[in-house]
């Protein structure tokens, strides 16, 4: 990618443009590290890539849960590992409570810990985003907190996890987990492109369905906000992710997406940012107060 991290002045780490950027180009290109359904989509999409099902596109494999179903082969064999792991019935009353409090970071903590538990990935592979804060910093909420304590004393007694992997998921582990997840986590929006998924499409974007899940990535992750962002980031039909130059850009110059919907008002930006993300922003159009 025409990109490198490097550390800016005052919001740490940054993407940088190493060469000159055409408008429309592609940036980068990624599959999250871990990415999970949202609550209500549970059996609507890929359990592994989130792509959308349809009268068109059914699932190639549904499993007993009626929560599991993969859209393809590929997706099968990637997610095979913590499989049986995950097609517990005893995840039924997680999942119920996540739904019924409109939880999704706790759903991405548990499938990281499914992914450990079955070697599929390591207890640090989160390590390299931004180090985690207090819970209390990160806005996370009580509900968040008892899916915490959940996760923690539900494997060792109903799912068979590995003994040695159980040891490195300890209480600071969920903890540094769920941090991160909540600061680095995406909202999933895929771009229906069947018929038959353009009219769910429509009916989603009004109940608020339209989020089928959510994923965390490495290097899209170090991309700072900005309300007039030069960066667009956006996903076709599954968890696969691009970003595009929305501009020219110039080497040197830092690359930002925008966290939020940014035609809010100046002071209803600022308030959200800081509630979900702890910071005050001074990106140019929130310093003009546009």
């Amino acid at each position: 990618p025409p990109i490198q991290v490097k550390l800016t002045e005052t919001a740490g780490r940054g993407v940088f443009a190493s060469r000159k950027i055409g408008a429309g180009d592609v940036i980068l290109t990624e599959f999250p590290v871990i990415s999970h359904p949202s609550p209500t989509n549970m059996g609507k999409v890929c359990w592994w890539c989130l792509k959308r099902f349809s009268l068109i596109t059914k699932p190639f494999l549904q499993l007993e849960s009626s929560w599991m179903a993969y859209c393809s082969q590929e997706c099968t064999d990637l997610a095979k590992g913590c499989m049986d792991l995950e097609n517990n019935r005893h995840w039924k009353e997680f999942h119920d409570y996540c739904r019924e409090s409109n939880l999704r970071f706790p759903l991405l903590v548990k499938r990281l810990a499914c992914m450990v538990a079955t070697n599929m990935a390591s207890f640090d592979v989160l390590d390299i985003l931004y180090p985690p804060k207090t819970l209390t910093r990160c806005g996370i909420d009580s509900a968040s907190t008892k899916c915490i304590l959940f996760l923690r004393f539900f494997p060792s007694k109903r799912v068979r996890f590995s003994f040695d992997r159980l040891e490195v998921l300890s209480d600071s582990w969920y903890a540094g987990a769920l941090s991160r997840i909540h600061l680095n986590t995406f909202r999933v929006e895929t771009i229906a492109t069947e018929i038959t998924n353009l009219e769910a499409a429509l009916v989603d974007s009004i109940t608020g369905d339209d989020v089928v899940g959510s994923a965390v990535y490495i290097l899209p992750s170090m991309f700072n906000h900005s309300c007039d962002a030069n960066v667009n980031i956006y996903w076709r039909e599954n968890a696969f992710v691009q970003l595009k130059a929305l501009q020219p850009i110039e080497p040197g110059k830092e690359l930002c997406i925008t966290y939020i919907d940014a035609s809010m008002g100046c002071e209803a930006r600022r308030a959200l940012l800081q509630d979900a993300y702890g910071f005050h922003c001074k990106c140019p159009r929130c310093l003009d107060n546009d």
